[in-house]
């Protein structure tokens, strides 16, 4: 076992162990959100057809709504990875409780716009009970305030405590959720009871581990220091979150009939996003760190390796055996309609974990010049999506058309040599 632990502490594989260590957090973190879509789709299901469909958009409506405030996390892990002085305890304190300020007064906002279009939005997402709508925002408070922990924790590369706070959230949501459905209300109401429950334990778990740097009395902070690299980040990394989460609401908007097994196969079709994702967030803050000591990173490429054997593995499983997951996430259901549509799902968003790597390469070295071309995309999806959508395999298509064409924009940007216009001195 002696040259497993000089393999563990060796200082040219710290990407792979990083990355090991989050895809063992990932994947815990997956088989739990399997579990809990499993628990909703057996006990809301019954009887209720549609709810499973009404909770997955109400989820995927809290992603789309977090989009101008997505990038927090990456901003943070930015800030620590950049901050190694004396004086960084006191800067993150400061930013810390700076962003807590500023996203509820954007919390409030959205609160009160919800409370005058609430008739409206009852209506068109077809929610029946407007209690869902109120409880999707308490859990959508929750969503805006705990990236920046998971961010500090990032950047300062403490891999463990990240793993350690990704399982102890997800252990929350998947127990708050079981418990809501299971011996409450056995609907989507109750789903997003038990939803906002779980997400109050995982905030509390990211909020004790990074309780040192909260705690330390704070330095005064501008905003516009972080705002000169969040608005980008942000505008960024929403992109990738509004191509991952848009389809959902227009199903439940245009769509009555086969929600349920498109997004049965929907989840199943997204693990490929979830099994790359250790590999940017380990990606992320080693390249930050290396412009801000102006050193030599080859990280990129040991990415993009990584992303490329796991996600293909993934949707190579997904297309040779997609009954097999379904059948263990939703073994009550009717299984036929979904089966077809999961290895269209798979390959689907394979360029779309390609494109986040390579966006996160490119953000962290803040070669933001990217981002307004990368906006282009999801304006066609949500134009295409709009106009066209004669089959729920239409939407299908159009997602992994969008998704390949936004990868090979990040290819040629990822190509190019930095320029001043697309380089932040930040």
């Amino acid at each position: 076992m002696s040259w497993l632990r000089s393999a563990w502490h060796n200082p040219k594989l710290v990407f792979y162990r990083n990355t090991l260590l989050l895809l063992l957090a990932t994947v815990g973190g997956g088989v739990l959100s399997s579990l809990m879509n499993a628990l909703v789709s057996h006990f809301v299901t019954k009887g209720n057809p549609g709810e499973y469909a009404t909770f997955s958009a109400l989820r995927d409506a809290l992603g789309l709504l977090t989009i101008p405030v997505i990038g927090m996390q990456t901003a943070f892990a930015q800030l620590a990875a950049r901050e190694t002085g004396p004086n960084a305890p006191r800067i993150l304190s400061g930013a810390l409780r700076s962003q807590i300020r500023l996203l509820s007064l954007y919390w409030f906002g959205l609160a009160l716009c919800c409370l005058l279009l609430k008739g409206s939005l009852v209506a068109r997402f077809h929610l029946g009970d407007p209690l869902k709508l109120w409880l999707a925002l308490g859990a959508g408070w929750l969503m805006l305030t705990t990236p920046a922990f998971f961010g500090v924790i990032q950047g300062k590369q403490e891999f463990h405590r990240y793993a350690l706070a990704k399982i102890g959230s997800d252990a929350g949501i998947c127990l708050g959720v079981a418990l809501a459905v299971a011996f409450i209300r056995p609907d989507a109401t109750g789903a997003m009871g038990g939803l906002a429950l779980g997400m109050a334990a995982g905030f509390s778990v990211s909020w004790y581990l990074t309780r040192k740097d909260w705690l330390t009395s704070p330095a005064p902070f501008q905003l516009s220091t972080l705002m000169r690299s969040f608005v980008p980040l942000t505008a960024g990394i929403g992109v990738i979150n509004y191509m991952f989460t848009a389809d959902s609401l227009r199903v439940q908007e245009y769509f009555t009939e086969g929600t349920d097994a498109y997004n049965q196969a929907r989840t199943v079709g997204r693990t490929v996003v979830f099994l790359v994702t250790p590999v940017t967030l380990a990606m992320f803050p080693s390249i930050a760190r290396s412009v801000a000591r102006s050193e030599k990173s080859n990280v990129l490429g040991q990415a993009l390796a990584a992303t490329g054997i796991v996600g293909c593995a993934a949707a190579l499983a997904c297309t040779l055996v997609p009954d097999l997951p379904l059948k263990i996430l939703f073994p009550q259901s009717d299984r036929s309609a979904s089966v077809q549509m999961v290895p269209l799902f798979a390959w689907a968003f394979l360029p779309l974990a390609i494109s986040s790597v390579l966006l996160n390469s490119l953000l962290a070295q803040g070669r933001y010049g990217v981002v307004p071309c990368m906006i282009l995309v999801p304006v066609s999806y949500s134009l295409v999506l709009k106009y066209w959508h004669p089959s729920l395999h239409s939407v299908i298509y159009v997602a992994g058309g969008h998704a390949v064409a936004l990868a090979l924009i990040l290819i040629g940007f990822t190509l190019l040599k930095p320029s001043k216009l697309s380089t932040s001195p930040l």
